[in-house]
């Protein structure tokens, strides 16, 4: 359980930081997880990884939007697949909220997709399923609206 204390600490840290740089980890224990390792275990390649600290975003397309839930994944199985339907007839730019509790540090991944009308798109895997033990990462819609200018911009 060591290796989880460190990431959880990593993640306490980094959190509100930019994306991880490689370090030299000749000191530290080859099981450890870094915040990008996790966060690559968890979302897929099809969003990009945003700093979002809770303000409120606009939702006016999130009533288009379906977070489902599809066939097995992680370490043994030990999750399922996530995806996200946009049912209108539009472009929606999303963000993605995906909480999480690790031993007794709560936090959150924030991630931002571009969905086409009428499509569906892997988000990634309900859970981190590292080293026998399973972490939930429930996703939710915190912002939504169509057109092509992305949150942030």
């Amino acid at each position: 359980m060591r290796h989880l204390k460190y990431l959880s600490l990593f993640l306490f840290l980094s959190f509100c930081s930019s994306p991880a740089k490689e370090q030299d980890t000749s000191t530290e224990e080859e099981d450890e997880l870094t915040y990008m390792e996790l966060y690559n275990l968890v979302i897929q390649e099809t969003g990009q990884r945003i700093e979002w600290h809770g303000e409120e975003l606009e939702t006016s397309a999130a009533e288009f939007l379906t977070i489902t839930k599809g066939e097995a994944c992680g370490e043994n199985d030990c999750g399922k697949s996530v995806f996200l339907e946009n049912s209108s007839e539009n472009r929606i730019q999303v963000v993605i909220q995906a909480p999480f509790q690790i031993e007794d540090v709560s936090s959150h991944l924030a991630t931002k997709y571009t969905i086409e009308a009428s499509s569906k798109i892997a988000i990634g895997c309900s859970h981190l399923c590292y080293e026998g033990e399973s972490y939930l990462f429930e996703r939710r819609v915190v912002g939504a609206r169509t057109g092509d200018q992305p949150f942030g911009e």
